[in-house]
């Protein structure tokens, strides 16, 4: 358990409120504070945010590798930079929030760690937000989880999950450099505010009459609505593929559609086939059109750019085709239901 208050940073096997004698209980240096990256982390209740600038101060570069892809490549300095200033306006926040985000669409659950402001129990994100304003404001853990099913527009609570050292740094990396560098956050903010400022009343009236006929769509209908807005789309029953925006022949998108269609409809058959249906015919059937394909594109007819296991059903390693594509010597599952006879013409004497 690693506990960071405005003075200190303790490491204990359980949380420190649950000692009577705080003899057993080590004090570690701010820049050691990466060596515990997995230990569970809790924080003092009178924790302001400037202090964890003060930890990451301690250890920047080590900060900045391990945490790159949460910083989206952005260094630190500029951030460290920032808290320091005085604040500019008064900051109207409750508190700081480090708590989960969770949601359901279809089958798939997503759960990561989030960043976020609150104001009368409101949340309020912080990527246009300089730091400086924010820094003497108190930051708390919210560790409950309470997953949000978007397709039935309900909330389940689901229990308490703890934050790792890592969970709640990159929660807030993540927040903070959303829209890149502070410079650049605010050239992005003063976009954003000029072009609201050029829009009339009709526009707003235009965007608030949207948003309501969207409040009223479930999120298959929304998804719908938006595919339907989109030239480049191709859908067949649930299927969808879509055409590069940079095609070299407009005139071939047409043609190019009716190939995807033909595709999908062969994917869609597979998909639904039963365990004693052959499917490796569907191959040849998915070659000839990979091949026509390339040629509407502009391209040379040529196999080893066919991503043929993006096939449904396919048990052909994707990860190792995907790491040596294009290749004239693809990798097939010898047990693959759509490609194993492949295998067998090749091992054929």
């Amino acid at each position: 358990m690693i506990t960071i208050t405005n003075n200190n940073i303790f490491k204990s096997e359980y949380s420190i409120t649950d000692y009577i004698s705080y003899d057993d209980i080590d004090v570690i240096d701010d820049g050691e504070i990466l060596a515990n990256i997995t230990d569970i982390i809790e924080l003092g209740e009178s924790l302001k945010f400037e202090r964890i600038f003060d930890i990451i101060s301690a250890n920047v570069e080590m900060f900045e590798l391990v945490f790159y892809s949460s910083l989206g490549g952005c260094p630190l300095l500029p951030y460290l930079r920032e808290i320091i200033d005085e604040p500019t306006i008064k900051n109207k926040l409750n508190f700081l929030e480090v708590c989960w985000s969770a949601d359901k669409f279809d089958n798939e659950i997503t759960i990561k760690p989030d960043f976020h402001g609150v104001k009368n129990n409101e949340s309020y994100a912080l990527d246009f937000t300089p730091l400086n304003n924010i820094k003497t404001t108190l930051i708390k853990l919210n560790s409950e989880v309470s997953i949000i099913d978007i397709e039935n527009k309900k909330i389940d609570f689901l229990g308490f999950q703890n934050f790792t050292v890592f969970d709640f740094f990159h929660a807030i990396f993540n927040e903070i450099s959303f829209n890149g560098l502070p410079e650049d956050r605010d050239i992005r903010s003063i976009e954003l505010d000029k072009s609201f400022s050029e829009l009339d009343e009709d526009d707003f009236k235009a965007m608030d009459d949207e948003k309501k006929e969207f409040d009223k769509m479930t999120i298959t209908e929304f998804i719908d609505h938006m595919d339907s807005k989109d030239e480049y789309l191709v859908k067949y029953k649930k299927l969808k593929e879509r055409i590069e925006p940079n095609l070299a022949h407009k005139k071939n998108i047409t043609a190019l559609k009716g190939c995807m269609i033909e595709k999908l409809k062969i994917y869609n058959d597979i998909i639904n086939s039963n365990k004693k249906t052959d499917l490796t015919p569907f191959y040849k059937k998915l070659t000839h059109i990979e091949y026509s394909l390339q040629s509407l594109y502009g391209d040379a007819e040529d196999i080893k750019f066919h991503k043929f296991w993006q096939t449904p059903k396919c048990t052909c390693p994707k990860i190792d085709n995907i790491e040596i594509y294009p290749s004239k010597n693809p990798i097939f599952d010898k047990k693959c239901p759509i490609h194993k006879k492949i295998i067998i013409k090749k091992t054929k004497p």
